[in-house]
């Protein structure tokens, strides 16, 4: 059993199914039935998601995400003809990043440009994991899709030992990445800290950059006492936490 919360409101969930249901009533939009029907009564086991023809569209995708997080042995999941923008896929590919058990993606028939088949691409890049990509009817021009499907190709030609080097060489680089965006950040907005979030700055600089928590602590701080709602800097939050 685990607890979540939207909206100030406490919701414990026993399975997927809730998980759907609570996720689709916070972000006020219908429950998919097809979708609804896939996902077990009990439990959060669920091996594949199939959404193709299911037409969840830009806001019902925001229920999937929740089922995607809740979901630990999830491996293979299609988006098909589902009518999804470079906004929504942005949205699905920052929900998947860094799980190991995701190798199959499937983005057929979406209207996805240049903008989404990039950050497919550099998803792909960083991450091993995915092995397979559909990407039939998109928008995304023909050099740029090649690109996409030969980092699928390769990925899944790496052993175990590969993959576990390649993961702990990426998570070094992001770390010292998200370090540098933080001190970018108070330098172009000349940002006063309050004590809070300088104690945890201090904190995070005595840890080794592998310590990924202690580098956003800081920022998640200064955005709550910055903005209460948390949207002046909700992009430069997620972008930490991918």
């Amino acid at each position: 059993v685990s607890v979540l919360y939207w909206k100030g409101m406490e919701v414990v969930q026993h399975s997927l199914r809730d998980v759907y249901a609570a996720s689709c009533e916070a972000n006020a939009c219908r429950k998919n039935t097809m979708l609804f029907s896939q996902l077990p009564t009990e439990g959060t086991e669920l091996n594949n998601l199939d959404l193709s023809l299911n037409f969840v569209g830009k806001i019902g995708v925001r229920p999937v995400l929740d089922v995607i997080r809740s979901a630990p042995q999830l491996r293979s999941i299609s988006f098909a003809d589902n009518f999804l923008d470079n906004a929504a896929v942005g949205e699905i590919l920052s929900c998947i990043d860094g799980r190991p058990n995701i190798t199959t993606l499937d983005f057929s028939g979406n209207p996805i440009s240049q903008s989404g088949g990039k950050c497919l691409n550099f998803l792909l890049r960083n991450n091993s994991n995915i092995q397979s990509v559909g990407l039939q009817r998109t928008l995304i021009n023909p050099t740029l899709r090649a690109a996409i499907l030969q980092k699928a190709e390769n990925n899944s030609k790496l052993t175990d030992e590969e993959k576990k080097a390649k993961l702990e060489s990426q998570a070094s680089l992001r770390d010292t990445q998200r370090f540098c965006i933080i001190i970018i950040l108070f330098f172009i907005f000349k940002l006063e800290l309050p004590n809070r979030a300088q104690q945890e700055l201090r904190r995070a600089h005595r840890k080794p950059l592998t310590d990924t928590n202690t580098l956003t602590d800081a920022l998640h701080l200064l955005c709550i006492d910055k903005d209460p709602e948390g949207t002046e800097y909700k992009s430069l939050s997620l972008l930490l936490d991918t």
